[in-house]
């Protein structure tokens, strides 16, 4: 096997008469030249030599004044001092870190049908080509990209065995566990085809499903292999220097002073206004008005008109109710305008409490690649959860589980804040804690569009609700706490944005304002 052979130093046969370069590699080339019959061609001229030069070492042409300062002066030194410089320059590593990203598969997107960008693929990519602008060793460049977490660890350890997951990534994988078994032997087996042809010539991968033909590789040790590197996961996370750490503490520091006095100043406005509405000086508000909300009451249409319901299979309405089987679900006309900020809500009745993954409610893309929805049961049993494309806006809300949507409809409502900050509520409540994954997915017009009873399409799997849905309303703004529970019918402590405002004098509604501007941009 050639890849296995040790390293030499091979005798360099330099031509007796002294026709080539001082250049090692040159005197091979003229010894397999004249075993043909042949010889170097003739040399370039110095406008072709620097443009050769140029787009070979950084893959971008010279400036007109390179060109003609090179062509001036061609001598051997000049030519050294443009390699020097080229060598120096950035580019340098972006040109040939392309051929090394192309070796071990790194995409910025997950491939496969959805094709999800990779938001922080980029700092591996980075660290490649940085290693390679640092001039550093091929030996430490291999074991940093292995175990780079484990030999300097911090930002840069953890770019550089980025290299794990440069590849492709199956976010579809299937609704059953065998499905989804499969694809991840379907991935370990690509990792292991990259580690064994990057660094050691083995087609390592072939051994999966027998012993290998010709490579040194028997199955047995293949899943050996496949074993020792089960624990390696994809995953989203942003890693920190210290120094960027240290900016964040200030910043949030900074944005909790002024979080804490913008909420004292609305806590005393907000007793002051109850206290005036207690004296029947100031009228209850209403509660916030929908950006669409569907009563079920007749048909799938909502109040506003702005997204008519169209029923797909078996789900109907009846008594009051969209009536979900399991099998069938409905999708609205396409969303009118772009969506950021959000909260999706629905008044939902279960029939069974063992289902693992449907929606109650999903906003989603047109084609089901990105969505966010409220889905019941897919991580934890019998638990509400904010269901994301490949869970990468998901995590446990650590509420209880649910006990009573079997025998009422609950009210459930799912908050999305302009950073990233997703809230759960039932029943107008905080369903457990708040959590944070990754920034905010955002929606356009005419690409995207609501669904009841799947989480996604394409229909199928566990992506299915069995429930009565009685209610439900979209808003295109992140609810208050208040306002989520004033829309669950708990209006007795709300007191709305445009009453504080109006409360306020001038002075103190200008701080206000910039308070809130303040947080906004912090």
């Amino acid at each position: 096997w050639w890849s296995l052979q040790p390293l030499t130093a091979p005798a360099i046969p330099w031509p007796a008469d002294g026709e080539g370069s001082s250049n090692a590699i040159d005197a091979f080339v003229l010894q397999g030249l004249r075993r043909e019959g042949l010889s170097f061609s003739p040399a370039a001229d110095p406008r072709t030599l620097i443009r050769r030069l140029h787009f070979d070492l950084v893959g971008l042409p010279p400036t007109p004044q390179q060109v003609a300062a090179f062509v001036a002066d061609p001598s051997e030194a000049a030519y050294q001092r443009v390699i020097d410089e080229l060598l120096a320059s950035p580019h340098y590593g972006e040109r040939w870190g392309r051929h090394w990203l192309d070796v071990v598969r790194f995409g910025e997107s997950d491939g496969f049908e959805r094709n999800n960008p990779r938001d922080h693929a980029w700092p591996y990519r980075d660290w490649v080509i940085g290693a390679l602008n640092d001039d550093m060793p091929y030996d430490e460049f291999a074991r940093m990209q292995l175990v780079g977490d484990q030999l300097r660890g911090g930002v840069e350890g953890a770019a550089a065995t980025g290299f794990w997951v440069a590849g492709v990534h199956n976010t579809v994988v299937g609704g059953s566990d065998r499905m989804r078994q499969l694809a991840r032997q379907d991935e370990i087996e690509e990792v292991l085809a990259t580690v064994g042809q990057t660094f050691t010539g083995l087609t390592l991968n072939c051994a999966r499903c027998h012993d290998h033909k010709f490579d040194p590789i028997t199955q047995k040790e293949y899943y050996q292999l496949a074993s020792a590197i089960s624990g390696l996961g994809y995953g989203e996370r942003v890693e920190q220097s210290p120094e960027e750490l240290a900016g964040l503490r200030v910043i949030e520091h900074r944005l909790g002073e002024l979080q804490a006095e913008l909420a004292a100043l609305d806590l005393r406005t907000r007793r002051e206004i109850l206290a005036a509405r207690q004296a029947g000086q100031v009228a209850t508000p209403e509660p916030p008005r929908p950006f669409a909300l569907w009563e079920f009451d007749v048909d799938l249409s909502d109040s506003s008109g702005n997204l008519p319901g169209r029923a797909v299979g078996p789900a109907r309405v009846a008594d009051g109710a969209l009536i979900l089987d399991g099998s069938g679900f409905v999708e609205t006309s396409p969303l009118p305008r772009d969506i950021g900020a959000k909260t999706l809500e629905v008044w939902v009745q279960l029939d069974r409490p063992d289902q693992r993954g449907g929606a109650a409610m999903s906003l989603e893309t047109r084609d089901g690649n990105l969505f966010d929805a409220i889905v019941f049961g897919e991580q934890e049993p019998n638990r509400w959860m904010a269901g994301s494309n490949g869970f990468a806006r998901t995590a446990s809300f650590g509420a209880p589980e649910e006990t009573e949507a079997m025998t009422r409809p609950v009210q459930i409502a799912i908050v999305y804040q302009e950073d990233g900050t997703i809230t759960g509520y039932r029943d107008g409540v905080a369903y457990g804690h708040s959590i944070r994954q990754s920034p905010l997915q955002t929606y356009r017009q005419g690409e995207s569009e609501i669904l009841f009873g799947l989480r996604h399409k394409p229909a199928g799997g566990n992506r299915h609700l069995t429930a009565r849905v009685h209610r439900a309303a979209f808003y295109d703004t992140a609810l208050t706490p208040e306002e989520v529970a004033a829309a669950a019918g708990n209006s007795a402590g709300y007191v709305s944005e445009a009453q504080i405002a109006a409360w306020l004098g001038e002075p103190q509604r200008a701080h206000r304002a910039g308070l809130q501007a303040e947080i906004a941009t912090a």
